[in-house]
């Protein structure tokens, strides 16, 4: 049985793909991939590229 990554971000549109994707699949082949530090795929981007860049900085790149 293969697996369906629900990788949406984590708001109301989101949860309600992610929850029809339960009811038609199972739960048990849903994998949750939703971002839980933010709501938005793009906040979490742009902070893993912040984070690089003050580590270059600090590194003097």
């Amino acid at each position: 049985m293969d697996t369906i990554i629900s990788a949406v971000d984590n708001d109301k549109a989101g949860k309600t793909f992610h929850e029809k994707l339960k009811e038609q699949f199972g739960e048990d082949r849903i994998d949750d991939q939703r971002p839980t530090e933010n709501k938005d795929w793009n906040d979490v981007r742009k902070l893993e590229v912040s984070f690089k860049q003050n580590q270059q900085a600090q590194m003097g790149i």
